[in-house]
């Protein structure tokens, strides 16, 4: 079973010895993560992070089973605030589990986000959740 690493690997079309050299870990290491031969959901935020930047990947979740234990637990926090940024900048940004979106207020705007298996039907009416507020100047408060 291809992991979701080596997908992401696959789809930025990198090398394994390329992103190894970005992520500052050796080829072999980042080939049994890829792999599976070693298991991801273990590795340190830190490298987790060091792979996601190299891949240009600002969700952790899209490396790991979102079910990834510990590390799916800090990076869903520890990403979050560099991606709502780019969610701010961008306006809308699909990731492989959900779309995040700004919706626009009187004094604020809202970042929601809806699972991408939701969109085009009729649960994407009423199923968006709110993830953070926008205020002035631009300050972000999770939710």
């Amino acid at each position: 079973m291809e992991t979701k690493l080596q997908k992401a690997i696959d789809e930025k079309g990198v090398s394994q010895k390329s992103l190894a050299k970005a992520a500052g870990i050796s080829t072999v290491y980042l080939w049994k993560l890829a792999s599976g031969e070693k298991d991801f959901s273990r590795v340190s935020l830190a490298l987790a992070l060091r792979i996601a930047d190299a891949l240009e990947i600002t969700d952790l979740r899209d490396l790991v089973d979102y079910e990834g234990g510990e590390l799916a637990a800090k990076a869903s926090k520890r990403v979050r605030d560099s991606f709502l940024r780019r969610v701010v900048s961008e306006r809308m940004i699909d990731t492989e589990l959900y779309r995040y979106a700004i919706f626009e207020k009187e004094d604020h705007a809202l970042i929601r986000r809806i699972p991408i298996d939701k969109l085009d039907t009729t649960a994407a009416l009423p199923g968006w959740e709110t993830v953070a507020i926008v205020g002035e100047g631009g300050a972000i408060k999770k939710v």
